[in-house]
């Protein structure tokens, strides 16, 4: 009766041990080759597709891998590493060859294998045969620099190898060396090599020197090796790197006469990258009535008793030149001696006459926030009316208008150092005095002071005389 039931027991505890073994067990993938074989030409590459389905009735990570990697001088790699499947679901892959052109003529087997990442027993494997064609015995065999980064001026030296690897010499060939960039020749050259022995290889040197403006970045050479019929036999390619020099140059001459002194500063970008040109000329802080310049600066600063101006070019390109011109108009100080000599014999001129102040009472932290009142009073103190007058005044490009005025508005032009601002009155008579405001904001917080430059009004005297004057520089005080 023990017997009899054993017999069952096993059977059932046999089905046992099989139904877990099947659970731990996954079905393996499907490897779908496009052909189990690829040709291609020595140096040449080419690929093959293969499809992977997952097979398993759960989803799974799996590892693709071509074995070996390297094998006689022919590389294999795969598209993927890694892919995750759900159940019956597909991917397609290449499996990707190449060769360098000094491989042996032989056929090479490589092994591509899908196995499951959690479960190496989940694994397909296809075997794929790559054979090696002979295109032609010559080939170049290596092309190189002797660096990889230049600048201009340098010399590049370009050095081939070219290779018989066996068969028939041929009696002529050509190389073609290019230099490219961004997909367009810079330089050619032409090798002619009328006999190369076989098993021999011999080398060429060709040398590029870049100019002094060349534009910057990758640079390639591309060689062509071409026998007697015009028939490509290889080809290579590397790239080098030119590098970009920001480099200004400065000449200032001037020239003096009775009237004026012109003084001309010429700056040149003699480097081969874009660059911003600043030129800077310092002149006495007396002199600033009588300086003209051909190009409005940029800034005007003090600097203890003389005046730095300032002149910014952006972005100025390889070998382009930029040039100022600057004058001191000497006719304003002899008419200034003039006018003393006059005031000396005539003393009441030098009091009756239009005078122009600008004020700033602004108490406080100036900050971007903060809006600066000035005003700007002009008096006619003469005893006859003046006619055409303008007042005008500057902007430091530091700061910029409120367009809200209190009095009359003025007249707005930006220009390239800072907002110039204008009143035109028709006439001042004598003993009237007309007042101006205005109000600024600072681009930026400033720490110390803000500084104003002094305001101007011209105008027409009753015999016809253009006479103009300034108000003092303004200096508006940081307070807490």
């Amino acid at each position: 009766m023990q017997k009899t039931l054993l017999v069952p027991s096993f059977a059932v505890f046999s089905l046992i041990l099989v139904s877990v073994a099947f659970a731990q067990s996954g079905t393996a993938p499907t490897i779908t080759l496009s052909s189990n074989e690829v040709s291609f030409f020595n140096g040449d590459s080419d690929s093959i597709q293969a499809t992977i389905k997952n097979n398993d009735d759960e989803t799974r990570t799996f590892t693709i891998s071509l074995f070996p990697g390297t094998l006689d001088k022919v590389y294999a790699t795969s598209s993927l590493g890694h892919v995750t499947l759900v159940p019956g679901e597909s991917v397609a892959i290449r499996a990707e060859f190449s060769s360098l052109f000094d491989a042996e003529f032989i056929p090479r087997e490589f092994a591509l294998t899908v196995a499951a990442s959690d479960d190496k027993s989940i694994t397909a494997t296809k075997d794929i045969v790559v054979n090696i064609l002979r295109r032609s015995p010559v080939f170049v065999l290596s092309l190189g620099t002797n660096k990889f980064t230049y600048y201009p001026g340098d010399t590049v030296g370009i050095s081939s190898v070219v290779a018989n690897q066996g068969g028939d010499s041929f009696d002529e060939f050509t190389m073609q060396t290019v230099i490219m960039k961004d997909g367009e020749p810079v330089k050619r050259f032409e090798t002619h090599i009328s006999f190369l022995p076989e098993k021999s290889k011999n080398t060429f040197s060709v040398n590029y020197t870049f100019d002094q403006f060349d534009e910057p970045g990758i640079y390639s050479a591309d060689l062509v090796l071409k026998d007697a019929n015009g028939q490509t036999l290889s080809k290579k390619s590397l790239n080098f790197k030119l590098e970009g020099v920001s480099k200004a140059s400065q000449q200032e001459t001037t020239s003096y006469g009775i009237m004026e002194t012109t003084t001309t500063i010429t700056s040149r970008n003699e480097g081969n990258s874009p660059t911003d040109i600043k030129v800077t000329a310092i002149i006495p802080s007396f002199a600033s009535q009588i300086f003209v310049s051909d190009i409005a600066p940029t800034s005007m600063e003090e600097v203890g008793n003389s005046l730095r101006v300032d002149w910014i070019f952006s972005s100025v390109a390889a070998g382009e030149t930029k040039q100022v011109v600057y004058k001191f108009s000497l006719w304003k100080v002899w008419l200034t001696v003039v006018i003393i000599g006059a005031i000396v014999v005539l003393a009441f001129k030098f009091v009756f006459t239009v005078k122009i102040m600008k004020r700033s009472r602004y108490v406080g932290a100036i900050t971007k926030e903060s809006e600066v009142p000035v005003t700007i009073e002009v008096v006619n103190r003469s005893m006859s009316e003046v006619k055409d007058v303008y007042v005008r005044d500057f902007i430091p490009p530091i700061a910029k208008i409120v367009p809200r005025f209190e009095t009359m508005k003025p007249t707005i032009r930006e220009t390239v150092g800072g907002t110039e601002i204008t009143w035109k009155l028709d006439s001042l008579r004598a003993g009237e005095e007309r007042v101006m405001s205005y109000r600024i904001k600072p681009k930026m917080d400033i720490m110390g002071s803000l500084k104003l430059n002094p305001a101007t009004v011209d105008y027409s005297t009753r015999k016809r005389q253009k006479k103009s004057a300034a108000s003092a520089l303004v200096i508006v005080q940081t307070g807490q």
